[in-house]
């Protein structure tokens, strides 16, 4: 990993496996090398953008400075020199860090915070650094610059994945309020049309009986003097009266004193009383 280049393309693998380890899909949760202009009409490519809910992105940028870190852990440095080579490390870093913050890579993506992922691709490297300069992650935050490392930056993107879960769960949950609504009015539908006809057939069953009592006083009475006087043969059977009614369908009983009217209690005894009087006839 002496050439910039292969340190460069090893960052960018890194940071693409750990983006696959959090469950993310390229070009679905995330794209890489996406090109935008920043404030300062400057074209900008950073390593990949992290979709979030809500149509918000987060820039990550790979950042692979290892020549210091590395010539560090040969065997025959003594405590000084690793020590200088370390310090030499974060300085190296903390030029990564001014120079992403330099960009502003986040006014190229309208809907991105104010912010900048510096993905450092080894926790090693990231912790050397740090142990040379403490202040490295205060100076990196002023300048809007977020270090970290795979650790770090896993446990970010399985958060953002927790999140779209919870939006896509939210999502549903509206979904199935509006369902519901909807079924609630088409099921209201459906009890109208059924009330509709449960009277409609009470009425022609009280027509039916009523017409037994026309016939039972009326016709059939004479009919069956004619067979007593020997006019004629054996008089008609009794016609049947029907006592079954359509059962009610529960139902809220303001919505039906706001919409149709419910019957009063005397109406319901007068006509309880008039189906008891033609029954008496009949018999």
């Amino acid at each position: 990993m002496s050439a910039s280049g292969t340190r460069g393309t090893w960052g960018e693998v890194q940071l693409r496996r750990v983006m696959e380890h959090a469950g993310m899909l390229a070009r679905c949760d995330f794209d890489e090398q996406v090109s935008a202009i920043s404030r300062h009409d400057a074209r900008v490519r950073p390593d990949a953008v992290v979709r979030l809910p809500g149509d918000k992105v987060i820039v990550v940028d790979s950042k692979a400075p290892l020549s210091a870190f590395l010539r560090a852990q040969a065997p025959e440095r003594s405590g000084d020199e690793v020590d200088a080579l370390l310090g030499e490390h974060a300085a190296a870093l903390r030029t990564h860090v001014d120079g992403l913050a330099a960009k502003d890579y986040w006014s190229a993506f309208a809907t991105s915070p104010e912010l900048v992922v510096c993905f450092v691709p080894s926790d090693a490297v990231l912790a050397a650094a740090l142990r040379a300069a403490p202040d490295l992650y205060d100076h990196a935050q002023s300048r809007k610059v977020v270090l970290a490392s795979p650790a770090t930056l896993l446990a970010v993107l399985r958060a953002t994945a927790l999140a779209w879960q919870q939006d896509a769960l939210a999502g549903n949950a509206r979904d199935l309020l509006a369902l519901g609504s909807e079924l609630h009015q088409r099921l209201g539908t459906v009890g109208r049309h059924t009330r509709a006809m449960g009277s409609a057939l009470r009425r022609s069953v009280e027509t039916y009986n009523q017409l037994v009592g026309t016939l039972e006083s009326r016709v059939m009475v004479t009919s069956r003097r004619m067979s007593e006087l020997g006019l004629a043969e054996a008089g008609p059977e009794p016609l049947p009266v029907l006592e079954s009614a359509p059962r009610p369908v529960a139902e809220d009983w303001l919505a039906v004193e706001l919409e149709q009217g419910t019957p009063s209690r005397s109406e319901e005894q007068d006509a309880a009383a008039a189906r008891g009087t033609r029954r008496r006839e009949v018999g």
